[in-house]
């Protein structure tokens, strides 16, 4: 990677860096940065623009057009499939880059099967470059446990583990199964195929130490050093870990809720955007608390499948930025009964998780009722709705009944 004057485009020198006018296409992998990476490029635009890279729209990322290519469901999308005006929307952005350079960006596309990486390549026009983000297994599989917990998911992390690693050394990970063989193909292989190995760069995190990512994502287009770490940064941006005795609570939790048979849409509603963002954002965890980590009984299998996955990088001949023999790496494991119920919860969790949901509750309350039509105003009298000869005639007869009425109370 080399050096360029911050605030004025790059030299296309650098090996790593793609062509002007092409696209470079972040697939994923789930949990490898994707979050700060795109929230950097987004709160950075205009700054992208001014070094020659169009990052297309306005949102966070590309998920609706990218979805619509692989041919992708969603629970926020009631289990529909992505719309065909979605894609069409990201194409034209992105053919209006000219010859800037585009940074696409979704981490869910990596799940896509062959069929679905022949589809990506047709549809997208010109001169597309993809990048891939791994992570070791022992670090990724317990931070993608921790994601569905986050958004309600009762099952311990030992059934997680088990059902992931059932197949060894291939991993399954239903819901984000970035490195599925059910085509025949790995995840590196397969996008090397339609690709071409040589327009495939795979970013490989460490287990410790600086983050390559940034750097390399800079490199690739050709962005001046320390441009994407400059973005702000807020609490839930940051994406923390859970430590073990945050988890421990959430899992108590969720079970709880499922025993209650609380829906699923409020699951994700009242707890991943409610409780657990909020303590992840506001609760700093005191020195010592113990990180969430791989349990010991699952060490074996992650070294298989992190030689597995390095197997699958380095004979599909792709690019390779980082060290990949971190991928069969087990840098930490935590005691097998580590997530124990604890006896006692730390008033702090307790706060953060209650408040998070209270305040998630409000805001749905709140969405609903500015959502509610106002009541249509009350039926004016049948009187006001005939013609004004009849309503004479109407008031005539009124009249007389109460007059006959009174005369009759009168007699009395």
């Amino acid at each position: 990677m080399t050096a360029s004057t911050p605030g004025a485009p790059a030299e296309n020198a650098d090996p790593l860096a793609i062509p002007a006018g092409a696209t470079l296409l972040h697939i994923g992998a789930p949990k490898t940065g994707s979050t700060a990476l795109q929230s950097a490029a987004s709160k950075l635009r205009p700054q992208l623009v001014e070094n020659g890279v169009v990052y297309p729209l306005r949102g966070l990322n590309h998920q609706r057009g990218t979805s619509y290519l692989i041919g992708r469901t969603a629970e926020a999308w009631g289990g529909a499939h992505a719309k065909e005006e979605w894609w069409h929307q990201l194409r034209a952005a992105i053919a209006a880059a000219g010859d800037s350079r585009r940074l696409v960006s979704f981490e869910v596309i990596c799940e896509a099967d062959i069929d679905a990486v022949r589809n990506v390549r047709a549809q997208m026009e010109g001169d597309v470059h993809v990048a891939i983000v791994v992570r070791s297994f022992a670090s990724l599989l317990p931070s993608m446990w921790q994601q569905w917990l986050k958004t309600g998911y009762a099952g311990s992390l030992d059934t997680f583990l088990e059902n992931a690693l059932a197949e060894a050394p291939v991993v399954s990970i239903p819901g984000s199964d970035a490195f599925h063989q059910r085509d025949g193909h790995g995840l590196v292989e397969r996008w090397c195929e339609v690709f071409g190995a040589e327009n495939v760069t795979v970013v490989v995190l460490p287990n410790g130490g600086p983050s390559p990512l940034f750097p390399a994502f800079e490199s690739m287009l050709g962005l001046p050093p320390g441009l994407l770490a400059s973005a702000p940064v807020d609490g839930q941006e940051a994406n923390r870990g859970m430590t073990v005795p945050e988890a421990a609570f959430a899992l108590e939790v969720n079970q709880y809720l499922e025993r209650e048979g609380a829906a699923r849409q409020d699951l994700r509603h009242l707890l991943w955007m409610g409780s657990y963002d909020r303590m992840l954002a506001r609760r700093v965890p005191p020195a010592g608390e113990e990180r969430l980590a791989l349990p010991e009984w699952a060490r074996d299998a992650c070294e298989r499948a992190g030689r597995h996955l390095i197997e699958d990088i380095t004979s599909a001949g792709a690019r390779v930025v980082g060290d990949v023999a971190a991928l069969a790496e087990v840098p930490r494991t935590m005691a097998n009964d580590a997530l124990a119920p604890a006896p006692e919860v730390d008033t702090a969790v307790a706060v953060e998780t209650l408040t998070g949901m209270f305040g998630a509750a409000t805001r749905r309350l709140r969405a609903a009722a500015e959502a509610t039509p106002a009541a249509p105003p009350p039926a004016a009298p049948r009187l006001a709705r005939v013609a004004s000869r009849d309503l004479a005639r109407e008031l005539a007869r009124r009249a007389r009944r109460k007059a006959r009425r009174a005369l009759r109370l009168g007699g009395r």
